[in-house]
C-alpha cells in the first residue's frame, strides 16, 4: 500500500487503543471500546459500523483489531486502490510529451475565432 495509507491506517488503529474483541465468527467480530461502546466489523465484506471503513476504503481501526486476532495482513483489508500495484500499473502505459502549438495544424476557420 502507498505511504500515505499507512500512515492513517496507523492513525486509525492508535485511535482506538484500549479496545478488545468479543469473537461473533471467524470474519464477524464485535468490538468493545474502553468506554464500552460497540462496533461491529465485517473483514469479509471490508465494512464496519462505524462506516469509515467503506467510505474510503482504508479498514478502520475496528478492522485492524479484528485482522490482528486472527493473524491476517492489514494488506489484505486495503481497497485496491491504495495498493502500489495499481498506482504502479497507472503509469505503465506510454504517456507522450504535450505537443508545442505551434507543431499542430489549426484550420484557418478556427484561428480566425
Amino acid at each position: 500500500m502507498t505511504p500515505e495509507v499507512d500512515k492513517e491506517m496507523t492513525r486509525r488503529r492508535n485511535a482506538i487503543g484500549g479496545s478488545r474483541v468479543g469473537y461473533v465468527s471467524s470474519w464477524s467480530v464485535e468490538i468493545i471500546g474502553k468506554y464500552n461502546g460497540k462496533h461491529h466489523a465485517l473483514l469479509n465484506e471490508k465494512r464496519c459500523n462505524c462506516r469509515q471503513y467503506e467510505k474510503v476504503q482504508i479498514p478502520c481501526g475496528h478492522a485492524m483489531l479484528t485482522a490482528d486476532s486472527i493473524g491476517l495482513s492489514y494488506q489484505n483489508l486495503v481497497g485496491s486502490l491504495y495498493k502500489t500495484s495499481t498506482w504502479a500499473a497507472t503509469y505503465k502505459g506510454i504517456i507522450n510529451p504535450e505537443l508545442e502549438s505551434n507543431d499542430i495544424d489549426i484550420p484557418d476557420d478556427i484561428m480566425s475565432h
